[in-house]
């Protein structure tokens, strides 16, 4: 069966009627094949999600699916418009949140939002109080939802005591020999072990509300408006799921804050003003949402979060550069050494990170 079929059955079970609907391959992803349809009546992004990446695309989707609608509402009853103020997937004409074609595979589809763009990098510190302020109003409109009533589609993805774990695990072998190339950084990661669990033991005593979570809040994951050059919503759901607001928040610092790329650089540097520039965006949005002792693990989870994530890179080159894709033969082990130098810099600096976050939480409130 070819390709074309499998597009045209997709755009069917969405009611794009071939014909009337223009289609083309639209994007560079890496990861999921895209089309844009196109006639009179607007755009549609239809989208093949790719089943090697997303082992089970059809839980990925109803957790979308149903995290959007809820969004749409609480913009709707707030008198906005959904589809200015968030992705909006199409349901299938038997009204399912996906369309699985001859072949297995499943598709998605979404209103196009017109007049939007993306950026890789902040430019300013404006543009990424913006970005943030995107991610706080994702927060902020969810935290009513059940989020126990979605699908962990990644079980353990923050359990930063597991990672620990599977690094032990993958240290005490050294299959590859690489440890002793690595000893600095492994002493790193040793010498914290006893800050891995702060936020999973916060969470099972109860004292930190499970959220819905974005999980992937980098700034190419919110949409801007070209003409004002402000942030619309948060794009890129497939790692919806249940999770503390704490993983969000220090995974955007991980990323918006450090100063160098972390791909490429051997060392982090952590802008305090990006810092400060993020917190505030995101606190003005969902500050009242979000309870006293989650206010008061934001800073903290910024230099766990930016740990976990070095302690992954290291597990990688440890176990032979078998999860990350890699350029030379120590790209996982500078990956790590640069999470590990952010990790240093915000340690100094988190006596007056804890008091930014303080003041600004009073001033939302």
């Amino acid at each position: 069966m070819s390709n074309t079929k499998y597009i045209e059955d997709a755009m069917r079970s969405f009611g794009l009627r071939p014909g009337k609907y223009a289609y083309r391959k639209y994007g560079d992803g890496h990861i999921n094949d895209t089309y844009l349809c196109e006639s009179t009546e607007g755009r549609v992004a239809l989208q093949r999600i790719n089943s090697n990446v997303f082992k089970n695309p059809h839980l990925v989707m109803e957790n979308a699916f149903k995290v959007t609608r809820h969004i749409a509402d609480y913009i709707q009853k707030s008198g906005g418009d959904p589809k200015c103020g968030t992705l909006m997937f199409l349901a299938t004409t038997d009204n399912k949140p996906y369309f699985t074609d001859g072949n297995g595979e499943v598709w998605r589809a979404t209103y196009f939002l017109e007049g939007t763009t993306t950026y890789s990098r902040a430019e300013d510190e404006a543009m990424l109080e913006s970005a943030a302020g995107a991610f706080g109003r994702f927060m902020m409109m969810l935290a009513d939802y059940p989020a126990d009533t979605l699908h962990e589609t990644i079980p353990d993805f923050h359990n930063t005591p597991k990672r620990f774990e599977q690094f032990v695990s993958v240290l005490e072998k050294d299959e590859y020999n690489r440890a002793a190339q690595a000893r600095e950084a492994v002493n790193f990661v040793l010498e914290r072990e006893d800050k891995a669990g702060f936020l999973v033991n916060m969470l099972n005593r109860g004292e930190l509300p499970l959220r819905v979570t974005h999980n992937d809040t980098k700034l190419n994951n919110v949409l801007f408006r070209q003409d004002t050059g402000k942030a619309i919503c948060a794009i890129d759901l497939d790692t919806v799921m249940p999770g503390l607001s704490a993983y969000d928040f220090g995974d955007a610092i991980r990323s918006g804050a450090n100063m160098v790329d972390e791909d490429k650089a051997k060392r982090g540097d952590f802008s305090f003003n990006f810092f400060k520039a993020y917190a505030k965006g995101y606190i003005d949005n969902c500050g009242c949402a979000l309870t006293q002792n989650e206010c008061d693990v934001l800073a903290p989870s910024a230099i766990l979060l930016s740990f976990e994530c070095g302690m992954r890179f290291l597990t990688d080159y440890l176990d032979g550069d078998k999860y990350f894709k890699t350029e030379h033969q120590t790209h996982n082990l500078q990956r790590a050494i640069s999470q590990f130098n952010l990790v240093s810099d915000m340690e100094q600096q988190r006596s007056s990170m804890e008091k930014l976050i303080k003041e600004l939480v009073i001033n939302a409130r």
